[in-house]
């Protein structure tokens, strides 16, 4: 993986993503590899980061199109099961989301 990230750097890219969550804790060791010219984003992260600020900006689930669900029968469908960070109890919905957000419990968002 490092030497793919060298080769990505000396062809150019500035800008690495992270593919999946198995490689957060890899995201130092590519960072000194590649060097501080180029941005390493933890795509974990920064997709919590994304989900905080469009439940802070009042957004609601889209009811059209592609929809996935996070609990219920359509999460059992889908096979995806959003887990409350810390405790694995699975969250009920994006009011759930909401509720935890402004008591400040349950999800921990890096500075």
């Amino acid at each position: 993986m490092y030497a793919t990230a060298k080769q990505l750097v000396g062809d150019g890219a500035d800008i690495l993503a992270l593919g999946c969550a198995g490689m957060m804790k890899l995201k130092p060791a590519v960072e000194d590899v590649v060097g501080s010219d180029v941005q390493v984003v933890d795509r974990v992260l920064a997709g919590v980061h994304h989900l905080v600020g469009m439940v802070r900006m009042g957004a609601v689930a889209a009811k059209k199109g592609m929809y996935m669900y996070s609990c219920g029968k359509g999460a059992e469908e889908s096979g995806l099961l959003l887990v409350h960070l810390g405790s694995r109890s699975q969250i009920k919905g994006a009011g759930e989301i909401r509720r935890r957000l402004r008591s400040g419990f349950g999800l921990w968002v890096a500075p």
